[in-house]
């Protein structure tokens, strides 16, 4: 749900460069792992509403007591 938008849109930009398709590969896999987790840090894992569509408990874990 996160992850494919993110992996199209920068498919999209880099499927037309000139270079090797490993380099192609190592960028968009790199970009894309990097944008999920901060979305995903950001715009889940913070809101009640976003963890319960999502499948979370809707109480963020409590910390442990040091």
């Amino acid at each position: 749900m996160l992850h494919q938008p993110v992996v199209v849109a920068f498919a999209y930009g880099v499927v037309g460069w000139h270079a090797p398709m490993a380099v192609k590969y190592v960028v968009i896999v790199a970009a894309s792992l990097a944008v999920i987790l901060v979305v995903y840090e950001v715009g889940v894992r913070r809101t009640r509403v976003t963890r319960f569509l999502f499948g979370m408990r809707t109480d963020p874990p409590a910390k442990p007591a040091s």
